[in-house]
């Protein structure tokens, strides 16, 4: 059991761990171009002595290519493609090129819906825990499997499984394919020395989102304490008190109170006394 489930703190920890996840789900969906990419490719080109380090940066809907310059020549141009349009530029791919444009477009938009449904469901486990906080006030909090607890937890869950999702479609339909060109590069291009390629900061926005989301579950999930359990052994009462809910000491040793009794007087009977008639003389 959760030592500090059912507090205010724990549910509050909640909130800001999915209002954290919140904002690096929103990085992860504007990560379709440069500006947040899921994965890198970066091509170190050599001439001579002298070299230089040309970046590309592929979002889920489109890539940018960001040239360098050794003396006078210029490794390339610096453009934005999307993959819908990889037919037009094919110099930057293979002869697969097709595969490759198709299998990152593919892996996008299956991104794009997953982190989608993972941003719904957090928003709507926010107000649910909050709901909790104010359970905790009137005293309903502490009752084992109540509703609010596992649909919580189930919603959590649920944006847990999307964002981990998304981050392995992207990791075996794009970044692989990333992976392959950064190869094909290298031993084609005789300007290109080595070559390496890597996941992007939306890629690793995603990541830390679904283990913060993880912890928040799992802290929703937790057994809350009950009543009879709760800090500094003391046990809430049922009904409150003037709206506040007070709490009586649990365990306390069985003493045994002394009430005055109350005190009997007896009043004891006086002799009486009756005259008695003198005797008469004797003659």
């Amino acid at each position: 059991m959760c030592c500090c489930c059912g507090l205010r703190s724990a549910h509050y920890s909640s909130i800001t761990l999915l209002l954290i996840s919140m904002i690096f789900i929103i990085c992860g969906l504007a990560g379709t171009g440069s500006d947040v990419p899921w994965g890198l490719v970066k091509l170190k080109h050599e001439i001579g002595n002298e070299n230089c380090d040309a970046w590309y940066r592929f979002g889920t809907v489109e890539y940018k290519s960001f040239p360098c310059t050794i003396g006078n020549i210029r490794t390339g141009e610096e453009k934005t493609i999307k993959y819908e349009d990889c037919d037009a530029f094919q110099y930057d791919f293979n002869k697969d090129h097709k595969n490759f444009c198709d299998d990152c477009q593919k892996a996008g938009d299956s991104i794009i819906g997953l982190l989608a449904v993972a941003l719904v469901a957090t928003l709507i486990a926010m107000p649910i825990v909050w709901l909790r906080v104010g359970d905790i006030d009137k005293g309903l909090e502490g009752q084992g499997c109540t509703g609010k607890r596992l649909i919580v937890t189930f919603i959590i869950s649920l944006a847990v499984v999307m964002v981990i999702s998304a981050c392995a479609v992207w990791s075996s339909n794009c970044q692989d394919r990333l992976e392959d060109y950064m190869k094909w590069r290298v031993d084609n291009d005789i300007l290109v020395d080595k070559g390496e390629s890597m996941v992007g900061a939306g890629y690793a926005l995603a990541t830390v989102a679904w283990i913060l989301l993880i912890v928040a579950a799992s802290n929703e999930l937790c057994t809350p304490p009950k009543p009879s359990e709760v800090a500094g052994g003391h046990q809430a009462n049922a009904a409150p008190v003037d709206g506040v809910v007070t709490a009586t000491p649990l365990h306390a040793p069985a003493t045994e109170m002394a009430y005055p009794q109350p005190v009997q007087v007896v009043h004891q009977a006086q002799p009486v006394y009756v005259a008695q008639p003198a005797p008469a003389p004797k003659i």
